[in-house]
């Protein structure tokens, strides 16, 4: 028998159960096993990349934030700077 599933057919499963199917291949073979698993619809996060930027956040940059939403921008680069000696930006990334 078949033992995998292509794109098309992870996201039309998921279509039929009313879930999302965009994503990865990853994502939506994750999402398939979390419904079949659970017979619920999981938890909505926000993708990479959506939302603020971590240093947007209210109360700026600390050690302790967790890197969800990088980016390069003058804050983030001032706070590598001060935090981890010897840090510099060598290439424009």
């Amino acid at each position: 028998g078949k033992w995998y599933w292509e794109v098309k057919e992870l996201a039309a499963f998921l279509r039929e159960q009313g879930l999302s199917s965009s994503g990865l291949k990853a994502d939506l073979t994750q999402r398939v096993s979390d419904f079949l698993r659970t017979g619920r619809v999981a938890e909505r996060r926000v993708a990479a990349g959506k939302g603020p930027r971590d240093s947007a956040i209210p109360g700026g940059l600390k050690v302790s934030t967790p890197v969800e939403n990088y980016n390069n921008d003058a804050a983030t680069r001032s706070f590598f700077e001060k935090h981890v000696e010897g840090f510099r930006f060598n290439e424009y990334l």
